[in-house]
């Protein structure tokens, strides 16, 4: 077992991002998510309130208000920090419903439906075209997951987020990749990242443990 170990304020804490690679990197025993697009950020709820903070340290909550409320009712803690992206990919209409399979820890199917489809003609920082697409829990409670295997935190975050109209929770699957990337490519996806179901946080680092994978043109 790791050493539990201290990563400071959570508020100067960035999102971990998968290392660029030039080819294909051997991950044990992977999960796959979609590779979302939009501006990547740390949701900080704490006492009903509710901070969006980028990759950059900018608390960009401002901007998006209804993003703010929904997350803020979405949230069944004391407090929490949830890896996300705030993305219109959610929310575009336009080429019906394609059903995402998402294994669970348990080893449970599900299925979602989203609904990708054409990009709107509206800049992606409108915030009535945007949802939050929560990917990974961080802190919950007062205590650290950053330590906590990767499964066992999406399983926390499931409980943890009411998925709605403007938050939504990613689904990932198991592999063969191939058949997940060219689905998910029509779906208006760039690609997939692949995380290791083993893998732990570590705020505003890359990580070997993560691959992004793009399909062959």
């Amino acid at each position: 077992m790791r050493p539990m170990t201290h990563h400071g304020d959570p508020i100067s804490w960035r999102p971990q991002v998968a290392r660029p690679a030039h080819r294909a990197r051997e991950i044990v025993d992977p999960i796959i998510e979609p590779l979302w697009d939009g501006n990547h950020v740390l949701v900080h709820f704490q006492a009903g309130r509710v901070r969006l903070v980028d990759a950059g340290g900018k608390d960009v909550g401002r901007d998006f208000p209804l993003i703010v409320t929904a997350v803020r009712e979405a949230i069944s803690a004391d407090d929490a920090v949830i890896d996300g992206w705030l993305s219109d990919q959610p929310t575009r209409t336009g080429v019906g419903v394609v059903p995402v399979a998402v294994e669970t820890p348990r080893g449970m199917g599900l299925i979602r439906p989203q609904r990708p489809g054409p990009a709107p003609e509206l800049p992606h920082d409108r915030e009535n075209l945007v949802a939050f697409v929560a990917v990974d829990l961080l802190r919950l409670d007062g205590e650290e997951l950053l330590d906590v295997p990767l499964l066992e935190r999406k399983r926390l975050l499931e409980q943890v987020v009411a998925a709605g109209d403007l938050v939504r929770v990613t689904p990932f699957v198991r592999p063969p990749l191939e058949g997940w990337l060219n689905s998910w490519k029509a779906a208006g996806f760039a690609g997939a990242i692949l995380k290791a179901a083993n893998s732990r946080y570590v705020p505003g680092r890359e990580t070997d443990e993560w691959y992004v994978a793009l399909p062959r043109r």
